[in-house]
């Protein structure tokens, strides 16, 4: 699969929509911390009206992880791509993000409304591709 190139006006773009302040020092982590991590290709997109970031598995060619860019907020999504491991399962999500949401579709959600649970993803998607998060 081609990585495919971060669009650094689109993501501009995505940054100026958030009007939260958690919201927006939420999106800066994960936009520094979401490019650093191996074997996962990471971009700003649109689905539809919908601002978004995804992540595909460069390996693979499957999309496992999303995020949806809301104004006081992000809405962090672990997709059927990313779901059958250990760290996936439903206990294991829910423990780690206690209000965490299953969809009607099987997949997961993870409200991101600050820096603190930006971390917390991020620090998990690290873990997900078998690595330690690096030092911020």
């Amino acid at each position: 699969m081609a990585t495919k190139l971060f669009d650094v006006a689109l993501a501009e773009e995505h940054k100026r929509y958030v009007t939260g302040p958690g919201a927006a020092a939420a999106l800066d982590l994960m936009i520094r911390e979401s490019s650093r991590i191996t074997g996962l290709s990471f971009y700003p997109a649109w689905h539809g009206k919908i601002r978004e970031f995804r992540y595909d598995d460069i390996a693979s060619d499957e999309q496992p992880f999303a995020f949806i860019v809301n104004r006081k907020h992000l809405l962090f999504y672990i997709r059927r791509p990313a779901l059958g491991r250990p760290m996936t399962a439903a206990s294991a999500i829910r423990k780690r993000f206690p209000y965490a949401t299953e969809t009607k579709q099987g997949e997961w959600t993870v409200r991101i409304s600050d820096r603190a649970m930006a971390e917390r993803v991020c620090a998990w998607l690290h873990e997900y591709r078998g690595a330690a998060p690096p030092a911020t």
